[in-house]
């Protein structure tokens, strides 16, 4: 709700966009972050969080309208900058990885509202779920239980997300149509 409510503050133009670093000078004190919780990795269930991935990243930066209008009539800018979001994920997630004894692996990327997905499930499969799997893939490729979190209805995109590499899903939003636990867990249960 912050980074929304920041909107004053977001990306304006097209060029403004394109020109947009990604802060991966501040790398290393984010991941630092995970030294004091890899500490008590005997005795804790250690996982990396990177997130916002995709979608919410974007929407942060460039705010939530004109983050669906670049969907909808700037495709390509919207996939190239996507792809951007999903490469900064990626980078901290390897590194991640690769200095702490992790047991799993969380993404996030709220793409629902109460009601629905803010987008078509056509849309998220053409626009997110490539990089999102890319992401989903640095947890595999390194044997770890991934994790999503994403608020809301999101129930059209769940068989996706498994097959994309899910293990858990994060939360449960019961309170949504087509999230009620038990049907997802008689219809999910083996996967999730």
């Amino acid at each position: 709700q912050r980074a929304y409510q920041a909107n004053s503050q977001t990306i304006k133009t097209q060029d403004e966009v394109l020109q947009y670093e990604f802060p991966y000078q501040h790398s290393e004190d984010l991941l630092q972050q995970m030294v004091p919780v890899a500490a008590s990795a005997e005795n804790t269930f250690i996982g990396c969080d990177v997130s916002p991935c995709i979608f919410e990243m974007y929407w942060r930066l460039r705010g939530m309208e004109d983050a669906l209008l670049d969907i909808a009539g700037k495709p390509d800018l919207a996939r190239e900058m996507f792809r951007r979001c999903a490469d900064f994920s990626i980078e901290l997630g390897r590194e991640a990885c690769k200095r702490f004894p992790l047991d799993w692996f969380w993404a996030g990327d709220d793409v629902a509202s109460q009601l629905n997905l803010m987008m078509s499930p056509e849309t998220w499969r053409e626009f997110i779920r490539p990089d999102l799997q890319r992401i989903f893939a640095v947890g595999k490729e390194n044997r770890l239980w991934v994790a999503y979190h994403c608020c809301g209805a999101l129930r059209s995109i769940i068989e996706d997300l498994i097959d994309i590499g899910l293990d858990v899903l994060n939360p449960v939003q019961c309170n949504c149509p087509g999230m009620d636990p038990l049907e997802l867990k008689r219809e999910y249960g083996a996967e999730l």
